[in-house]
């Protein structure tokens, strides 16, 4: 019965880490929404005004 436990905690971890890869590759590929689109956007993410 533990190890069942322990089985489903480390396929949920596994689950984050992969989706965290996966959203690392798409930032360094330049995919992160506005700059796709030709906005300017601020490093934290958000676009500038107007």
């Amino acid at each position: 019965m533990k190890e069942k436990g322990i089985d489903i905690v480390l396929q949920v971890l596994s689950f984050v880490a992969e989706n965290e890869r996966m959203n690392i590759w798409q930032r360094q590929a330049g995919d992160c929404g506005g700059k796709s689109k030709g906005r300017q956007v601020r490093a934290s993410g958000t676009p500038f005004p107007g």
